[in-house]
């Protein structure tokens, strides 16, 4: 009888193939920081062998759950069919982490039924779209006798960004005069723009910092280096003896002036 009844058991969990399948992920792709609909089914519980059915989707990055959402559903087998009516159907809306990587990031459900002694895992995608921006930054220009920086930055993310702010923090590599911050205004796809600041930098690499709003209304820092190499600049700095061209000028201005009024009294000398 023993043999006879754990026989039977073993068929009925055999009979219980539960398949779990993502019929939609809706928006596709999803977008950090905002929500995103998933719509499971569980094929085969449509077979009363498996009894009790339990199916989570697990509260794990890079989806949240809101407080008081539905995780877990328990469903008794063999009320559910095979055409997708209402009561087939598994649904969840949940949001997407704000740091979440643009493209597929795994999901998982679990599942169990009656007389099974172990929950399942299977692993799903969740996809997201090209929503965070990357950019390029570089030392467009630098004048030693004004001290004026620019900075060149291109978006070359596949979204637009808006209100990108530009920093430069404290390094020991540049010496700002005034402000470190300097707003660079909105940026689709694949466009640039430029930054200007007061400072004295020196050979090396320069930290920048690039906060931004992204099309999720999501605001967003990247940080970012620049390599500043003087040689390329050199025709800009006074030279080293003598005077400057400035310097030469106003010297050629005051003597110009002192020759004009040296003839003009010697004139009036001569003509006594």
């Amino acid at each position: 009888m023993f043999c006879v009844l754990f026989f039977l058991a073993a068929v009925s969990a055999e009979a219980c193939n539960l398949v779990p399948v993502l019929l939609n992920q809706d928006p596709y792709p999803a977008t950090q920081g905002e929500y995103v609909k998933f719509a499971f089914q569980l094929q085969g519980i449509e077979n009363s062998d498996c009894g009790k059915v339990s199916f989570e989707l697990l509260s794990k990055y890079p989806i949240i759950f809101d407080p008081n959402a539905t995780t877990k559903y328990e469903i008794d087998a063999g009320t559910f069919k095979r055409d997708f009516n209402p009561y087939s159907i598994l649904t969840y809306k949940v949001r997407v982490d704000n740091d979440a990587v643009d493209g597929d990031n795994p999901i998982e459900v679990q599942y169990s039924y009656s007389g099974s002694q172990a929950k399942i895992l299977k692993q799903f995608n969740l996809n997201l779209g090209d929503s965070q921006a990357n950019f390029e930054l570089f030392v467009k220009d630098y004048n030693y006798a004004t001290q004026a920086l620019s900075l060149e930055i291109l978006n070359y993310g596949k979204s637009q960004v808006q209100a990108i702010l530009v920093e430069v923090p404290k390094q020991e590599n540049i010496i700002l005069t005034g402000a470190n911050k300097n707003l660079a205004g909105d940026l689709d796809a694949n466009e640039y723009t430029s930054v200007d600041f007061t400072a004295s930098p020196s050979d090396g690499p320069i930290q920048i910092l690039i906060s931004y709003t992204d099309v999720a209304g999501i605001r967003r820092s990247i940080a970012k280096q620049v390599v500043f190499d003087s040689s390329y600049f050199v025709n800009t700095k006074p030279s080293s003896g003598g005077f400057s061209w400035t310097t030469t000028l106003i010297i050629i201005i005051v003597l110009a002036i002192g020759y004009y009024f040296y003839r003009r009294n010697k004139k009036k000398k001569s003509t006594r």
